[in-house]
């Protein structure tokens, strides 16, 4: 139960009010950490090739990777939002490519 003075309420009572204020309990949005040098070579390649045709893109190899983490977060962190505060930035974890360390096959 919280403590809430000399009166206590109950879990299940708190959760159901915050879902009836519409604080869906949810994971926090996972975003890769972009550099600032990174953020404009990204816009920059996409302004290059924002009039690519299908035909172009066809000629592009696309590979599959798979990340194995040493050392990572389990993800299990939790945040009170609202529908349109998906990306709000008090809602979103930001990641680092490596996590400690890790090894890509």
């Amino acid at each position: 139960m919280f403590n809430t003075g000399h009166r206590g309420i109950t879990v299940r009572t708190m959760r159901r009010e915050l879902k009836g204020m519409e604080l869906n309990n949810c994971r926090p949005t996972r975003k890769p950490l972009v550099s600032a040098i990174n953020h404009k070579k990204r816009l920059q390649f996409a302004k290059q090739h924002k009039d690519w045709t299908v035909e172009q893109w066809g000629n592009v190899m696309w590979s599959d990777e798979l990340r194995i983490g040493l050392f990572q977060n389990d993800g299990l962190n939790g945040v009170r939002k609202e529908t349109h505060e998906t990306m709000d930035l008090s809602c979103i974890v930001p990641t680092v490519q490596a996590n400690g360390g890790s090894i890509m096959i």
